[in-house]
């Protein structure tokens, strides 16, 4: 059987419960890793422990760029890097490449480039301000999204849900 795709991201559209065949709106924290389910309670877990304590943070909306090959691109909306969220990338893939070795890391570390995808005409507005105060694990199953844990970044935050 084939895992499937764990993505960590900020989830733009929180209040929408049934995500299901539509890629939900949210900005990239880590590419894709492929995870068993059997492990997916230590990197839940993982994510909780490297990033309560961060505590809130802003992003904020850059440039838009086209993501992917030339025949058919991606808009996005580059996000501007902060201190703030590049560290909790770097803590983040830190735990995701335990879970999957083999994630891709093209895109990770100093080559981060947080982005948001427009969704149906949707998306970051160019200097729009988000105030971060959780991330969200995504699984992907085919084209079927689900959200599977919340992970707080604020220390009083008790446990990931």
């Amino acid at each position: 059987m084939e895992k499937p795709n764990t993505y960590l991201a900020i989830d733009l559209e929180p209040d929408v419960r049934d995500v299901g065949g539509i890629e939900p709106l949210h900005i990239t924290v880590t590419p894709p890793a492929r995870i068993e389910e059997i492990q997916i309670s230590c990197v839940i877990e993982g994510l909780h422990t490297e990033l309560s304590g961060t505590g809130e943070f802003e992003v904020r909306g850059g440039d838009i760029d086209y993501f992917g090959p030339h025949k058919d691109p991606v808009k996005v909306r580059k996000m501007k890097l902060s201190e703030q969220l590049q560290s909790v990338h770097d803590k983040a893939i830190r735990v995701m490449h335990e879970a999957d070795p083999t994630i891709d890391m093209t895109y990770a570390g100093d080559n981060y480039q947080p982005h948001s995808t427009y969704q149906h005409g949707k998306g970051v507005a160019e200097n729009e301000k988000i105030l971060v105060s959780k991330l969200t694990l995504f699984r992907k199953f085919g084209a079927e999204w689900l959200r599977i844990a919340q992970i707080g970044l604020r220390s009083d935050d008790e446990t990931a849900s």
